[in-house]
Parts: structure tokens; C-alpha cells; sequence
């Protein structure tokens, strides 16, 4: 991957994460704020938030990334990323579809499958439940932030890997 490259992506990552640390924490905090206690499960609750999230979040970016990411290499100012299969994160993205919709479907579905249920297993095992308003929207922000900013790296890799 050429440094011009991996200097856009890293941007990229870095941008979603604060943009999406601010913006889920504020929004976390006016839907929950007259609540006393958010419990684990429920409605609502930590986990159907974080299940939500886990799959909106990741759908949405995907939606938005890609097609600027395509945009940027049609236009030429990067060259096609070849993926390299030494590299794990290219070897798994190398049999992903297509289609911005099934690439969308599936980061959803990675976050609301994956990321949420171990995070919420991280709650049961420390015993969070149920969990302050505050507390929550301040977690909910740094959890969204990183969510963004790892899931727009293979989001961001993908799209300068395939040309139209």
C-alpha cells in the first residue's frame, strides 16, 4: 500500500472516530437523559442500543465511505490498491461482493453480530447493569467512535481495491 494511501485511510479513520464519538454521545445522552438507570435488557436498554448501533452505525458509513473513496479513484488521485493476500485484512476483504448494498449489509451485520454481542458480554462479565445515563452516553460515544473509526479502514480499502 503506498504512503499516500495508508495517509488517507489513516485521515479517514481518524475523522469518523472523533465525528462519530461526538455525535453518538450527544445523541445517546438526549434519548436517555431522563432516565434514572439504563438496565443491560430491556426496552430500553444497553443492549438493544448497542445491537442497533452496532448495525446502523457501520451500514450507514459504508454507505457514505465507499462511494467518496470510489469517487477519489475515478477522479485518479490514487492509484487501484492491490490487495495483497500476505496481509490478513486484504485476504479477507478479497472474496467480499461487489455491491455497495451487500458491502453495507455486511459491516452491519459485522457490528450487530459481532462487536455488539462482545461488548455487551464485557457488561455481564464486570457486572454493568444497569448503568448511569451519563456513564452510558459517554461510553456509548467513545464505543461508537471506535466502531467508526476501525470499521472505516477495510470500508475505505475496499473501495480504492476495486474500480468500477
Amino acid at each position: 500500500m503506498s504512503a499516500g494511501i495508508g495517509a488517507h485511510i489513516r485521515r479517514q479513520a481518524i475523522s469518523n472516530a472523533f465525528f462519530n464519538t461526538l455525535i453518538n454521545g450527544w445523541v445517546a445522552w438526549l434519548l436517555i437523559k431522563e432516565n434514572p438507570v439504563l438496565p443491560l435488557w430491556g426496552a430500553p436498554s444497553v443492549a438493544v442500543d448497542l445491537v442497533a448501533t452496532g448495525f446502523l452505525l457501520p451500514f450507514i458509513i459504508a454507505l457514505i465511505v465507499i462511494p467518496l473513496n470510489r469517487r477519489d479513484l475515478r477522479k485518479g488521485k490514487f492509484a487501484v490498491l492491490r490487495l495483497d493476500p500476505s496481509i490478513p485484512l486484504h485476504r479477507w476483504l478479497g472474496p467480499w461482493p461487489r455491491s455497495l448494498p451487500l458491502r453495507a449489509l455486511l459491516f452491519g451485520l459485522i457490528g450487530a453480530l459481532v462487536v455488539a454481542p462482545l461488548t455487551i458480554l464485557v457488561f455481564v462479565v464486570l457486572g454493568i447493569d444497569p448503568i448511569a445515563p451519563m456513564h452510558f452516553a459517554v461510553f456509548k460515544g467513545f464505543w461508537a467512535g471506535a466502531l467508526a473509526g476501525v470499521m472505516v479502514v477495510p470500508m475505505a480499502t475496499l473501495a480504492l481495491a476495486t474500480p468500477d
